[in-house]
């Protein structure tokens, strides 16, 4: 066909006919390519097949797993970012192996047995040690439910209190470098303004006054004291020279709550730590105890990420609280609740009705209201102009004060909210444990023998575990990026005592702010990326 349409064709070749072709050759190097992948297909499952010969007969369910890899066609797909239909390798990136093997290589048993050892010796021999103890002692066999809730309402109490200190202090600490940021704008943001309100002091009489009257709301007229004057919002005016200041204020106050979640993950992590360690030092029985640490936290819906899910949603409160904060400042939407009018409405009415003294009356004449001089439209602007510039504390520091000051009240609300819910969160657990009833037994002899053993045995055990952990490597800390969305059956958990802001501080400090990526018109080349690239896509 490709043929007949070329000889159709000598000379120009209309539209039609260039699609029609472009079409028939992808069609054909289509099929090649489905030809070719058919057979390949075919020789990996002859050689699939014949592999158990080669390796002296060795059966299908014993055969390790077959990977088949084009490592030519991987190349292919490495060689260019993008390729056209034409140039387009025969197989993807899955159907060459590649990625599989490298899967396969990555999740090598030995690794993983390095692991389920270090697992084995630094958690579950400690546990089963700590158990032991436990059973051993005497002395806390007595306790039950009761006291294990005793003992953890003592824990909650201690460490809420501090915690919740210290996330307002953090907010408020964020708040406070947010608005640093601006007072270097201030200055240039004052001036804008006073040039603005000597804009309005050029207006005609009747407008002015009109203006006042409205709240800053100048509707159109067909004529203000012999001349039209557009309509015009004196709010909203101001409101576009303080947006730059409020964007910049958002967006500095964003990027400290970016990373607000990893330190409260780490907060909950120390509270679960403080709780299991408490539970394993409170009265009761090994079978109490286990029970109670098992409803914290292997529990399908456990205690500490209920805690977390409520933190992560506080966040996302004081994330829509500061966009909120930001389009109430800036008059998003023409909304008439918004931060200069909290400020002006009061001027507005204040500068309405203000004016000068009068003139005493001639006496034995009739005539009209005199004011002193400057008269009251100049009187009314120089009010203007001192409420605006000449207090002590100008506009635009006075509205970030303000703003500031409503920020930080609505925040602090929000987190009185949400550690109220925490504080619900664990008085339920409080009170499941008072509702249960002690699990109570009697020891026998020979129960008591076996007890009396294992006492002889605990400090060679324990020696035993010792040496044997000191023949590991020094551990690798866990990434600092890392959130602890698991919580480990710890049983002697180090307690990090630092407070929310030194924890929010760690955190700030091992984190690189973002940067806006840079352009470069430099090609990457690099296989590697390339290759994270091919097999992602």
């Amino acid at each position: 066909m490709l043929a007949s349409i070329d000889d159709d064709e000598d000379e120009e070749e209309n539209f039609a006919q260039v699609m029609k072709r472009n079409q028939l050759e992808k069609r054909m190097s289509h099929l090649k390519r489905c030809d070719k992948q058919h057979r390949v297909a075919e020789r990996a499952q002859r050689l699939s097949r014949t592999i158990g010969e080669k390796l002296q007969g060795r059966s299908a369910s014993t055969l390790p797993p077959l990977i088949h890899t084009s490592a030519a066609q991987y190349m292919e797909w490495l060689e260019k970012p993008k390729f056209t239909f034409k140039d387009q390798p025969d197989f993807s990136v899955e159907e060459t192996g590649i990625p599989r093997l490298r899967r396969e290589l990555l999740a090598l048993t030995a690794p993983q047995n390095m692991q389920d050892y270090e697992n084995h010796v630094f958690i579950t021999a400690p546990a089963v040690i700590e158990k032991i103890i436990r059973t051993v002692r005497e002395d806390i066999h007595e306790g039950g439910f009761v006291t294990i809730a005793d003992a953890f309402e003592v824990v909650g109490q201690k460490f809420m209190v501090p915690w919740k200190t210290g996330v307002v202090e953090v907010f408020r600490d964020s708040s406070d470098k947010s608005m640093k940021k601006l007072r270097a704008d201030i200055p240039a943001l004052q001036n804008r303004i006073n040039m603005k309100v000597e804009e309005w002091c050029k207006l005609k009489f009747a407008a002015f006054n009109r203006a006042m009257k409205g709240k800053g709301v100048l509707p159109d007229g067909k004529s203000y004291a012999k001349s039209p004057q557009s309509g015009r919002n004196l709010d909203k005016e101001l409101s576009d020279i303080l947006t730059p200041g409020i964007s910049k204020w958002a967006n500095t106050h964003a990027s400290f709550m970016a990373h607000m979640e990893e330190a409260f993950c780490k907060a909950i992590d120390q509270l679960h730590r403080r709780v299991i360690n408490e539970l394993d030092d409170a009265g009761g029985n090994m079978v109490t105890v286990e029970k109670a640490k098992t409803k914290w936290h292997n529990d399908k819906n456990s205690y500490p990420e209920k805690i977390k899910t409520d933190m992560m949603v506080l966040v996302t409160d004081v994330q829509r609280l500061t966009k909120r904060a930001s389009d109430w400042a800036i008059m998003k939407d023409g909304r008439e609740n918004n931060l200069v009018g909290s400020i002006t409405n009061e001027w507005y009415d204040d500068i309405h009705d203000a004016a000068p003294k009068l003139k005493p009356p001639v006496p034995g004449r009739k005539q009209k209201k005199v004011y002193e001089k400057p008269g009251r439209f100049q009187f009314q602007k120089n009010r203007m102009k001192s409420h605006f510039s000449g207090s002590k504390v100008q506009f635009v520091e006075h509205a970030f004060q303000k703003l500031q000051a409503k920020f930080d009240r609505d925040t602090e609300a929000l987190v009185d909210k949400h550690f109220e819910i925490i504080n619900d969160i664990l008085s339920e657990f409080a009170e499941h444990l008072r509702g249960r009833k002690m699990l109570d037994y009697q020891i026998s002899e020979h129960g008591r023998a076996i007890r009396a053993d294992l006492k002889e045995l605990l400090p060679h055990l324990q020696d035993e575990l010792h040496q044997i952990q000191s023949l590991f490597p020094q551990r690798v800390k866990e990434e600092d990026g890392a959130s602890p969305s698991k919580f480990a059956n710890y049983a002697d958990l180090n307690v990090d005592d630092a407070t929310f802001p030194e924890i929010y501080d760690r955190v700030m400090k091992t984190k690189k702010p973002a940067q806006a990526p840079k352009r470069s018109t430099k090609r990457d080349d690099d296989s590697k990326t390339k290759r994270m690239r091919i097999e992602q896509s």
